[in-house]
This record gives C-alpha cells, sequence and structure tokens, in this order.
C-alpha cells in the first residue's frame, strides 16, 4: 500500500468515489482539465473527493480513467473506474486545486465479515430487484453472489445509497464488517 502520495484531487459536492465504482463526469473548469492532462499522460489515475464545509473530505476516491473524450471547446467527458480508498495526511496546496499527501487505506484490514449480514443485504437487494429489471440485469450480470465482501459493499453502497453524507460514512469505514452492518441499516431504511 502505498504512503504519503501526492493527489490532486477533483473537489465536487455531493460525490464519493467507491472502489468498482463507475462514475462519469464531464471535466470543464480549466483547474480540472490540467488535472486531467496531467493524469492522462501519467498513471492515468484520478482522484475525487467529496466537499464536505468547503474542503476536502478527509478520505476520498480514486479510479483509473477507462476513457476520456476531448470535446471541441476543450471540455472532456470521462469515465472512472474507482480503485482505492485514501486517506489525507496533509494539505500541500488550496488554490487553484486542492493538492494533497495521502496514504491507501487497506481493502480489508483483516476483520472478518458476519455472513448472517451479508444474507440478509442480499434478502433486500433481492426484493429491490424484483420491482427494478434493470437493477436485477446488471447485478446479475456482474455475479454479486459470488463477489467478496468488500466489492460487494462497494457496488451496492454505489448504486443503491443515495444520500451522500451516508456514502462517505461507508467510505471512510475501514472495517468491514462495520461496512456491512451500515450498509444492512442504511437498506433496510430505505425499504421501511
Amino acid at each position: 500500500m502505498e504512503q504519503n502520495r501526492h493527489f490532486g484531487l477533483m473537489v465536487l459536492p455531493g460525490t464519493v468515489l467507491f472502489p468498482h465504482m463507475i462514475l462519469p463526469l464531464y471535466i470543464f473548469e480549466p483547474r480540472y482539465r490540467k488535472l486531467l492532462a496531467k493524469s492522462l499522460s501519467g498513471d492515468r489515475l484520478f482522484a475525487v473527493a467529496q466537499e464536505m464545509n468547503g474542503r476536502p473530505a478527509d478520505v476520498f476516491g480514486t479510479g483509473v480513467i477507462r476513457a476520456a473524450v476531448r470535446n471541441k471547446d476543450g471540455t472532456y467527458h470521462i469515465l472512472i473506474e474507482g480503485v482505492h480508498r485514501y486517506r489525507i495526511d496533509s494539505l500541500v496546496n488550496d488554490s487553484p486545486i486542492y493538492e494533497v499527501k495521502a496514504s491507501q487505506l487497506p481493502p480489508n484490514p483483516g476483520v472478518e465479515s458476519e455472513p448472517q449480514i451479508r444474507s440478509e443485504i442480499e434478502q433486500i437487494l433481492e426484493r429491490a430487484m424484483q420491482n427494478n429489471d434493470r437493477l436485477r440485469d446488471y447485478m446479475e450480470a456482474i455475479s454479486y453472489k459470488a463477489m467478496d465482501d468488500n466489492r460487494f459493499c462497494d457496488i451496492l453502497a454505489s448504486l443503491l445509497i443515495q444520500e451522500s453524507q451516508r456514502r462517505q460514512i461507508l467510505l471512510e469505514e475501514d472495517d468491514l464488517g462495520k461496512r456491512l452492518c451500515l450498509l444492512h441499516d442504511y437498506l433496510n431504511g430505505l425499504e421501511g
């Protein structure tokens, strides 16, 4: 895992990038176009943080740019596939873009998940899929039952949790068991 890696951040209100999530973005601001150009000429890694109280959230997602289409006016449409979570260690600069040093969070810090919670989340998901053909087709196409708990939790959080504050809480939780319990509680609240 990488410690103290330097990132320029795209900071957006209401946007949380989870590992395994596909995020489409329209890049139009000159400062973010410059950040994108740097990423495209390098490792294609792009960092997105939710704006919280006028600054980036302490935990953010990074993703690989899978597609980038440059428009005639110099703007871009891009697709990012989330790969990692990072926690900000220090702020390097805050203008014109936020630049930070950050450490990668482990995908699973060795905490065992709860099989009962996973089973209950799958039951909630199956009820949701009964009323949503598109969701059912997508989840079946990605073989959700065979996924490890990290991927399962991240994908469901990105698809089904709409409130950005709750999504951020899920992104920040290091403990996989607690993350699954939070997801379970949030999904139960949506049903109830």
